[in-house]
């Protein structure tokens, strides 16, 4: 059986990826179509949004109902062990909008309309940029926390970090399944993201250290309710959860978060 390291692992092999958060998202407010979500979602191909919406559907996370009728019609929505992620959902696409106002300034500039928009509290507004202008339309804001945090690592390292200072060598040996080419271009780009910070001893042979910065202490709540839903989710299809996961100082810590997490419980 394969172990996960700490039990955000487990919630990234659920939801991880660019796309399934966004469908997720979207489905937070009812059922759609596949239309729906590819006009939705306009970045992604059909094959690709097939893929993923089965792939969720495997996971229990969305059911899917075929009309018997000609052309046919697909809907999706959220089941009941979906809709267990909505708070943590919401708080992603919070996280966005502020990341966004962050970056940008002005989110209205670089936002679109949307329903789920609304949703979530971006007022709607009609968006008038120069046709030069370069900067990036979000068509909802948790892509822009995708952004930062997405892909198969940036979770677990943020996760390593909320415990205190870690050495290159030390998340090294705590993420085996990652290469040091890898591991050291996804700090690079949380320290660019200003999620992290890095500080060089002046010493031979070089030591560098990683923490987290005072904006990435702002995922906090997040990247607990991940490992805690993770861990439940371990649960709902191994039994034993201990069996899985590797003993560490993080999952101590999960531990008690998982044990206050109970708005975040799985039946």
């Amino acid at each position: 059986m394969q172990k996960y390291n700490i039990p955000v692992e487990a919630a990234l092999e659920v939801i991880g990826g660019k796309w399934k958060v966004v469908i997720l998202c979207h489905l937070i407010l009812g059922t759609r179509r596949t239309g729906e979500l590819k006009r939705l979602m306009p970045g992604i191909t059909q094959k690709m949004l097939t893929q993923q919406l089965r792939e969720l559907e495997e996971d229990g996370m969305i059911t899917r109902f075929i009309y018997n009728q000609v052309p046919p019609k697909v809907e999706y929505s959220l089941t009941k062990y979906g809709q267990s992620l909505k708070d943590i959902l919401d708080s992603l696409c919070t996280w966005g909008e502020k990341h966004i106002e962050r970056k940008y300034e002005n989110k209205f500039d670089v936002l679109k309309e949307s329903i789920l928009n609304e949703h979530i509290q971006v007022s709607p507004r009609i968006i008038n940029m120069d046709e030069s202008t370069e900067i990036k339309k979000y068509n909802i804001p948790v892509e822009a926390a995708l952004e930062v945090i997405g892909g198969k690592w940036k979770v677990v390292i943020l996760c390593h970090l909320i415990l205190g200072t870690r050495r290159t060598g030390e998340l090294k040996r705590l993420m085996p399944g990652i290469t040091q080419k890898m591991l050291t271009q996804q700090l690079r780009e949380l320290e660019e993201d200003g999620m992290i910070t890095r500080f060089i001893y002046n010493q031979v042979p070089p030591k560098v250290e990683y923490s987290l910065t005072k904006y990435g202490q702002s995922l906090k709540d997040i990247l607990d309710w991940l490992c805690a839903w993770g861990g439940r989710h371990i649960e709902r299809n191994y039994e034993n959860k201990f069996d899985m996961v590797k003993e560490s100082i993080l999952n101590e810590h999960m531990k008690k978060i998982q044990n206050e997490a109970e708005d975040l419980y799985i039946e």
